[in-house]
């Protein structure tokens, strides 16, 4: 797929780079096979590229939810950055024996009000939880602070710059997606959560990771399967639950 002249990068099995001038993207490490209903449904030809459905109202102001970890600073999001980035420096292995190793690295916009190395350390205990990803057996998950070395980016960037990586998805400024190799986190949603998940920004950031990182790994949204039911991973949790209670695991019961 190619974006106003800009080449969206896929990644072919692991570590491998779409060939210049490829139109579609191959599936990201893989499909994966044998997920089970309640989780995650997984994607018969995965997609180049997902985002969220936006939500109709913006959240701005300072921000105010209280959490549990200590990876922001409390200042309001602001609107456009520079689009220049501010790597983790921290790094951490994979955790479990089975699976093949995907190496990310993790950047943050500059001007954003994150703490870069505590939300890379954040976003590698989500993806290194045995709830995560991780439980399928397929996949394991490090990090890594060089982005020469990574398979999979993920960026934490204001709302302008979301929309121009995510392009050409219709983020809106407000959430977030998975395009190519990079997943793109909005830092207003990883600031302020969502409605659906009310004052628990810690979960609605497990859940924020899982999902996008979902998308990256070959699968496609899903929808409530009844009222009451937990979510599964990739229902659009930041728009509307539609039944559901929230839930930021793909192995809620691993």
């Amino acid at each position: 797929m190619v974006v106003t002249g800009i080449l969206m990068l896929g990644l072919v099995g692991l570590g491998a780079r779409a060939a210049t001038g490829v139109l579609v993207e191959e599936a990201r490490f893989g499909v994966p096979v044998g997920v089970p209903a309640p989780s995650a449904t997984p994607a018969s030809t995965p997609p180049t590229a997902k985002a969220e459905s936006p939500q109709p109202t913006a959240i701005s102001g300072p921000q105010r939810r209280k959490h549990a970890d200590a990876t922001v600073v409390k200042h309001k999001v602001p609107d456009s950055g520079p689009g220049t980035y501010v790597r983790a420096s921290v790094h951490g292995d994979p955790a479990g024996q089975a699976g093949t190793v995907v190496n990310f690295d993790v950047q943050r916009e500059k001007g954003v009000p994150v703490d870069i190395n505590a939300a890379a350390r954040t976003i590698q205990s989500v993806l290194n939880d045995r709830r995560s990803w991780r439980a399928s057996g397929k996949w394991r998950f490090q990090l890594v602070s060089s982005s020469a070395s990574a398979d999979l980016h993920v960026y934490i960037t204001t709302p302008a710059t979301t929309d121009r990586l995510c392009a050409p998805l219709l983020t809106r400024g407000e959430v977030s997606c998975q395009n190519g190799d990079r997943v793109v986190l909005n830092a207003r949603r990883w600031v302020s959560g969502a409605d659906t998940y009310g004052t628990d920004i810690t979960n609605y950031r497990r859940y924020l990771v899982n999902h996008e990182v979902g998308h990256a790994l070959g699968y496609q949204h899903t929808t409530c399967d009844g009222k009451g039911r937990s979510a599964q991973i990739m229902v659009q949790q930041t728009k509307s639950l539609d039944g559901c209670r929230p839930n930021p695991w793909p192995f809620p019961r691993a």
